[in-house]
């Protein structure tokens, strides 16, 4: 390790790792850290220290500099008893330097302006100063490497690397080879194959603990990998092994050592160690920072829900972080699974909610949950946890799109070995039919920034990989109905000053009206106009979004009629829904049918080589579309595919020469985390009128009601 400098990510890791019992060594590092600057200082210490853990020497009098070393959450009471104590040892402290290896300076304007008063003047020097001035002089980069070595090397040594790191995996194996995934993509354009990557991976994660004076043998490397892909044929996976072993060998990362006498095994170069030691305290330390930057949303949310009890905002981000991670690990899981079952990923139809109560009892070790109980547990990370996944910060977006992308990787590998393969298949030269449920939230986008708008993003990395993307009468006969919807919502706020019912593009407009200044009406009319409105919509999704219209003539002609009529009468009872009439209910479900049927005659004209090998699916987010396809199932599989799935596909693909790579920078996490994370609004506007009456309770109180009911109210339609 060079000890000339020592890296942001390898101190801040071992500042992370000390813990309250580590008191000795936090006094002498920061000891050492501050000598360089001050040569006149004097530790103290021991038990009998008189509040000084050190002094600044003074020749010509009595010191008026202390300083105090501590690792207390506390630190006002600490700072506080400090100043007290040192009084009452007869000391007249002038200036108080405190040490912490917190995030603490934020928090402290009001103690230094309540000690200066008592002619105290405080100095913080918390975590992100020893950071910022590691490499300030030699002694403080030895300093800062010996704490280090004591804290961090041990950890990269062991198995325990992965307990920094909140992964909701339960078992010990899993969890460390998730984080092997992790810093095994760098980004989500890797020009790198995804099986070579995946296979390069549990190599290195299998090769982790071996030394060149313990290697580890060839069937042992097999056997740890096995576990992993427990569904690859043995001969397979011994021959994909050898030959990623022999590849990294080439590359210097992987070393055969056979000496001394009798030793066979294989070993990670050194210089390879050294890498993933690095890239594993860059992990780290990226999940403190971001958990450091998700405290500032907590506190925010519990603000706006008018939260009025006691929480402590560090351990509840950890949650909100673990929370992510096990939303992130079901949608993985999900789209792993469809190719078994031929179903390619329904939309979620489980709130955050619900996945944060699963959570707490998943086995998986919480923070928060004792000291807040389930229900304030419930108030609060859920929420925060959708703050952070529908509109992440940069650095947040690149961590959790890594572990979507991980997990997505890893179970693709449990669930069968010719699952990557597949993904290619049914994604790679894909030709796909847009409903309008997925084509609203692209109409909503227009009023965001560019590298905001993740689902035009989506869309636009599909087109670079090779999908092709059209758009039926169905669709454009849907858009216009959600437009002029839209517009009789708006009139009848501005006739009435309310309106029932619900819209998308109401709601993207009244977040923020100065985004088109020229009003809403305006924003309406850049996707159709009153004169031509099917011809509008249809200019708007080529030039906009390189989405073709075809008419499907030939298609049409040849779909039973008969079997549209039946199937649309068994299929209306269960799409009728308030504030719809017939007309338009009838109108909705006939587009599901012909659109599914419509699938079914274009996949008849393509050679499917296997069950995987068809083109044409049907893009959707309408879980009414999910259950005709189960009714009416394909003969060679699903119809309807979800956006999530196709997200899923797409954040791993590696682009082309030609490829958009700044829109593959800002694919969604999750396309459906809105709707998993949101109460509907129907719901919500009936408890929010039972609650008329109740305005005193606090906002959090109101929304745990909501909560409640929903969970009562959905049932039945899930």
């Amino acid at each position: 390790m060079n000890t000339l400098s020592i890296t942001a990510e390898r101190l801040g890791v071992a500042l992370d790792q000390i813990k309250p019992t580590d008191g000795a060594l936090w006094e002498m590092f920061a000891n050492c850290f501050l000598a360089s600057e001050f040569s006149q200082l004097r530790p103290v210490g021991g038990v009998h220290d008189a509040g000084r853990d050190a002094y600044l020497y003074e020749p010509d009098g009595e010191p008026g500099v202390y300083i105090q070393h501590s690792i207390q959450e506390t630190f006002e009471t600490k700072i506080r008893a400090t100043v007290a104590v040192l009084r009452k040892n007869g000391f007249d402290p002038k200036q108080l330097i405190y040490c912490s290896s917190r995030d603490i300076i934020k928090k402290s304007e009001d103690l230094k302006r309540e000690l200066r008063k008592m002619g105290v003047a405080l100095d913080i020097r918390d975590r992100n100063y020893f950071i910022t001035f590691r490499n300030q002089s030699s002694g403080r980069v030895a300093a800062s490497e010996d704490l280090a070595k004591k804290l961090v090397d041990p950890l990269l040594a062991g198995s325990a690397v992965t307990a920094s790191i909140p992964h909701a995996l339960t078992e010990g194996e899993e969890k460390s080879a998730i984080a092997y995934f992790q810093i095994s993509i760098p980004d989500r354009a890797s020009d790198k194959s995804i099986a070579k990557l995946c296979y390069e991976t549990l190599v290195r994660y299998a090769l982790r603990q071996a030394t060149p004076e313990n290697p580890i043998p060839l069937q042992k490397i097999i056997e740890a990998i096995k576990l992993l892909v427990p569904s690859e044929n043995a001969n397979h996976l011994e021959d994909k092994v050898k030959g990623t072993i022999t590849r990294l060998k080439s590359k210097d990362i992987v070393k055969h050592q056979k000496h001394p006498a009798g030793v066979d095994g294989y070993t990670l170069s050194n210089d390879e160690r050294i890498i993933l030691q690095k890239h594993l305290q860059r992990l780290m330390s990226e999940v403190s920072h971001l958990v450091a930057e998700i405290v500032d949303i907590v506190n925010r949310v519990a603000e706006a829900n008018e939260i009025d009890y006691p929480y402590n905002a560090e351990l509840v981000a950890k949650d909100v972080l673990m929370l992510c991670d096990f939303f992130l690990l079901d949608m993985g899981r999900s789209a792993a699974k469809a190719f078994e079952s031929k179903e390619f990923f329904n939309p979620a139809t489980t709130t955050l909610s619900d996945y944060a109560t699963h959570l707490t009892k998943s086995g998986v070790t919480l923070c928060s949950l004792e000291a807040l109980g389930l229900a304030s547990f419930l108030d609060i990370v859920p929420q925060t946890a959708e703050a952070v996944l529908k509109k992440p910060s940069e650095a947040a977006e690149q961590y959790l799109s890594r572990v979507a992308d991980s997990y997505y990787l890893l179970f693709a590998l449990r669930q069968s070995p010719e699952v990557l393969k597949a993904v290619g298949k049914v994604v790679g030269t894909s030709k796909i039919l847009l409903d309008a449920s997925a084509l609203v939230p692209c109409m909503a986008e227009i009023l965001l920034p560019d590298d905001e708008r993740r689902i035009t993003g989506l869309f636009k990395s599909a087109i670079n990989s090779g999908v092709k993307l059209y758009v039926s009468q169905e669709a454009i006969d849907e858009l216009n109905a959600v437009i002029r919807k839209a517009r009789a919502i708006y009139s009848a706020d501005i006739s009435r000053g309310f309106h029932f019912g619900n819209s998308g593009l109401v709601d993207a407009y009244n977040a923020d009206p100065t985004r088109w200044s020229a009003g809403f009406l305006n924003f309406l009319n850049q996707f159709a106009g009153e004169n031509s409105p099917d011809e509008d919509l249809k200019l708007f999704l080529k030039y906009h979004l390189s989405i073709e219209f075809v008419s499907f003539v030939n298609e049409r002609a040849a779909i039973d009629k008969s079997l549209v009529e039946d199937i649309a009468a068994q299929l209306k009872p269960t799409r009728r829904a308030k504030e719809m009439d017939d007309a338009a209910t009838d109108r909705l479900v006939r587009n599901d049918v012909t659109c599914l049927l419509l699938i079914e005659q274009l996949r008849r004209t393509q050679d499917a080589l296997d069950s995987y090998g068809f083109s044409w699916c049907w893009l959707t987010s309408d879980r009414a579309a999910y259950a005709l396809d189960r009714s009416h199932r394909s003969p060679k599989a699903c119809v309807c595919m979800s956006p999530d799935f196709l997200l899923r596909y797409l954040s791993i693909q590696p682009l082309g020469a030609s490829s958009d790579a700044k829109a593959a920078r800002h694919l969604p996490i999750a396309v459906d985390v809105a709707a998993v994370g949101l109460i509907p609004a129907e719901i919500k506007a009936a408890v929010e009128a039972a609650l008329a009456d109740a305005d005193k309770l606090p906002k959090y109180m109101r929304l745990r009601k909501i909560r409640d009911f929903s969970n009562q109210a959905r049932s039945p339609h899930e």
